[in-house]
């Protein structure tokens, strides 16, 4: 069952059969990148996943990565851009939390 199918169940408890418990936790193994997933969308978050943890690990800030180069092959998407700073706004601050341990122990 793919997430969109998991979120629109309307299953008691809100969790249908073959559903994670929670359909939008991101350590769900495989969940996101099942094989109904558009090859291109998966082409793109394969991409975008280390490339946003690689600009964390590089010291970048949030908009140094909103302007991160974007591969040729995402040329043709209209919205690659904003989906990509999109993207940062949502994701970076997991990552930076992750990879960068606060000094001060809390």
């Amino acid at each position: 069952m793919r997430v969109a199918e998991c979120l629109l169940s309307g299953a008691p408890g809100g969790v249908a059969e073959g559903c994670p418990a929670n359909p939008l936790e991101e350590n769900t193994p495989g969940f996101w990148m099942e094989t109904s997933v558009d090859d291109q969308t998966a082409d793109w978050i394969g991409w975008l996943e280390p490339t946003l943890r690689a600009a964390v690990a590089d010291g970048m800030g949030a908009v140094e990565a909103g302007n991160l180069p974007i591969p040729p092959r995402f040329a043709a998407l209209k919205a690659a851009r904003y989906e990509l700073q999109r993207s940062v706004s949502h994701f970076y601050p997991a990552f930076e939390a992750e990879l960068m341990p606060r000094i001060d122990g809390t």
